[in-house]
């Protein structure tokens, strides 16, 4: 019975740990990817209403979708491409990374946004720049990512 239970209990931390991972065929991966990028699209809907004067409800749009597209970006990570789309699918979790690290940005942009007194601060205002600066440096994941998925819906 002991030895059953050491068995099972190996084979589910196998599994949640993605030791059983397929590597996917083309056709495969793609659908993954669809799959995945069509759920983080119905995930980032809300962005495409939010209203610039109600900043503190910009700010809870943005937290909402932080909170439901790193989990669809993390299950991105783990797939195994095939062997001919590597490259493109290391852009595109740089480009899933990045675009978190642009919506994190946003949110801390919108929360000094939320505070007009703080813009008086010049240290509020070292920190704006510091985060422009660091959006602007997520461009090139953020077009590599474009590039990837070209390459991805290309692939046969």
């Amino acid at each position: 019975m002991r030895k059953r239970f050491m068995l099972v209990f190996v084979l589910i931390l196998t599994v949640a740990f993605g030791a059983f991972a397929a590597k996917l065929d083309v056709a495969g991966y793609k659908q993954e990817i669809g799959r995945i990028f069509k759920a983080v699209e119905d995930a980032s809907k809300p962005l495409t209403t939010l209203n610039p004067a109600d900043v503190a409800g910009a700010g809870k749009v943005y937290k909402g979708v932080i909170e439901t597209v790193t989990p669809l970006y993390k299950e991105l990570g783990t797939l195994e491409a095939p062997d001919s789309l590597k490259g493109a699918h290391e852009k595109l979790v740089a480009g899933s990374d990045a675009t978190l690290e642009a919506l994190k940005i946003a949110t801390e942009m919108v929360g000094i946004a939320g505070n007009p007194s703080a813009t008086a601060n010049p240290d509020t205002m070292k920190k704006i720049q510091e985060l422009q600066t660091k959006a602007g440096s997520l461009a090139p994941k953020l077009l590599g990512m474009q590039e990837a998925m070209v390459e991805i819906e290309a692939a046969k």
